[in-house]
């Protein structure tokens, strides 16, 4: 028969008993994950906002890093005046900053596909 997680060990035990408090338990630290390299990575906060027209194709793509940790992201095409189109692959937070933006240019049917 296992130990109920309620349990508490003999030295927590009479500590409690003596009226002190438990021992504090050790903290877990996780360092924060390698982001993993993405050739074509389109960041929001570089983008030409007043140049953007619309998008013109999107899809959905999880990527790894070297750890296994997944990103969620999407592949992008982006219309730009003056310009070729902008392709790459835009994360899940920089996306969400982008639809305000180009939401009322961009069809519906595209926008559908955010989430799938």
């Amino acid at each position: 028969m296992g130990i109920p997680r309620e349990a508490i060990d003999k030295a927590d035990f009479d500590r409690m008993e003596r009226g002190l408090p438990p021992r504090p338990k050790p903290k877990i630290i996780r360092p924060e994950p390698k982001f993993p390299v993405v050739p074509n990575r389109i960041e929001f906060l570089k983008l030409p906002l007043e140049k953007l027209i619309r998008i013109e194709a999107i899809r959905r793509r999880v990527i790894r890093n070297e750890e296994g940790v997944s990103f969620l992201g999407y592949d992008i095409q982006i219309e730009v005046r003056d310009g070729k189109p902008l392709q790459g692959w835009i994360e899940e937070g920089d996306l969400v900053r982008l639809l305000p933006h180009v939401r009322d240019l961009t069809d519906e049917a595209i926008l559908d596909n955010i989430g799938r």
